[in-house]
């Protein structure tokens, strides 16, 4: 089926949902699957902005400070609106439910919100509904090789390198059909297509893979999923790894390119001077479609020593 016509349909059912749920609906799935994404497509389609005089997106902080002085609603004088309000709230941990119930307890005071939709990939969250929780789920294999190949080779007709498709194979298999993972190493496969490249490539997302898996015990995109700390390294041994503190989301126009940032893909290209100390910032992948998020890791170099010592910690439970 063609991927338009799914992603349409995909958002008519959102949008139906919406419109029909009484008041409070759950959109639940795996950290950086799309949710985000898919629920800002809706709310761009004209009919619900007709439908609601006001939309509010929050995030956990915002929850938080919801009914407080220079809160959304009362920066825009909301509380006394007429008209149906749509308030979008992203609950990322367990203890935002906390703020959640005290949030739901005061919404009888606030009778200008008709609908509320929650995303989170909290499964507790699903709980919270009024209605059945629209759930989005990772790709099966068989469609995430069929989207792993076609953003790595894009309009290039596979056929015609041969050797590179067992190569791209191997790396779709690493990669534990990681959404973004797929567009970070597409990217970079695009640029080059030649089978020594990518095989670096591969040899690259492999040490990646086995160093979290030995110091951690999961694979590397979990920790990322569960904004859990990680490790990049490099393809030289010789290299100072990567330490990956935290993970975090925001829209493209947030982003302060002024600061020390460094992208995903010159680091696997090794086409940049990494600093010798101090924190920076990397950027795995840029979202095209709008809002456009960027997809964060906070992180800082560590000396293999460092790593070294860590592995004496307590692993996390395995997960492949």
């Amino acid at each position: 089926m063609d991927k338009m016509i799914r992603l349409h349909r995909l958002l008519l059912r959102a949008f139906t949902i919406i419109e029909e749920v009484d008041e409070v609906l759950p959109i639940i799935g795996p950290q950086e699957i799309g949710k985000k994404t898919l629920v800002e497509h809706v709310l761009n389609e004209e009919m619900v902005k007709r439908k609601f005089s006001c939309i509010i997106c929050l995030n956990s902080d915002g929850l938080r400070n919801l009914l407080g002085d220079g809160s959304p609603i009362e920066q825009n004088n909301l509380i006394y609106s007429n008209g149906k309000c749509l308030i979008v709230v992203e609950l990322q941990h367990d203890n935002d439910l906390i703020a959640w119930r005290r949030f739901q307890s005061s919404l009888s005071m606030i009778k200008f919100v008709s609908k509320v939709i929650l995303i989170s990939s909290v499964q507790g969250v699903s709980r919270l509904g009024t209605t059945q929780a629209l759930r989005l789920k990772k790709m099966r294999k068989d469609e995430f090789w069929y989207f792993f190949k076609t953003l790595s080779f894009g309009s290039t007709n596979p056929d015609e390198h041969k050797e590179l498709i067992p190569i791209a194979m191997k790396i779709a298999v690493l990669i534990n059909r990681d959404f973004i993972g797929a567009h970070v190493f597409s990217r970079l496969l695009r640029t080059n297509r030649n089978a020594q490249f990518w095989r670096r490539m591969l040899l690259f997302l492999n040490k990646v893979i086995e160093c979290n898996l030995h110091v951690f015990g999961e694979h590397v995109s979990d920790s990322v999923g569960s904004n859990r700390p990680y490790y990049v390294l490099s393809n030289r041994d010789d290299a100072p790894h990567i330490w990956c503190t935290s993970s975090n989301t925001i829209p493209g126009h947030l982003v302060d390119w002024g600061s020390t940032i460094i992208t995903m893909e010159s680091i696997m290209s090794e086409s940049v001077a990494l600093p010798t100390q101090g924190n920076f910032q990397v950027i795995r992948w840029q979202s095209p479609i709008a809002p456009y998020y960027s997809y964060i890791s906070n992180c800082e170099i560590r000396k293999v020593s460092q790593v070294v010592s860590e592995e004496k910690c307590p692993k996390r439970n395995r997960r492949l």
